[in-house]
């Protein structure tokens, strides 16, 4: 029989807050503001529209993924400092790379490869 989990300490629901807190008010930012100008920076007025709903739905569809693949496999997972938190630390390190690429990027698929990226 599998040994009861010991129920979540006030510590680490705060911690985890902690960590949830700031990448919420980064999407709000990057999605309602600076996601906007950075495709018309790089595709012109004209065509902000259309390049915004193929780098939203291409965001979308990472989001979808990385439920769908990396749920199962962290359930699965047997690091000796827990199962969630390698995954965490090695998606919070690619995020931080894909953010620098995204702020530089000078054309569209490298924008839009960035922000899969970030959404993964």
């Amino acid at each position: 029989a599998d040994a009861a989990k010991p129920a979540p300490t006030v510590a680490s629901l705060l911690a985890l807050s902690l960590f949830w807190f700031p990448i919420n008010m980064f999407w709000t930012v990057v999605l309602t503001n600076f996601l906007p100008v950075r495709v018309e920076n790089i595709v012109g007025d004209a065509q902000k529209g259309t390049y915004l709903f193929y780098i939203s739905m291409l965001g979308a569809i990472a989001t979808t993924l990385v439920q769908i693949v990396v749920g199962p496999l962290s359930d699965r997972s047997a690091a000796r400092w827990g199962r969630r938190r390698p995954w965490i630390l090695w998606a919070t390190l690619g995020s931080a790379v894909c953010n620098i690429v995204f702020v530089l990027a000078g054309n569209f698929p490298l924008l839009l490869v960035s922000f899969f990226g970030i959404q993964l």
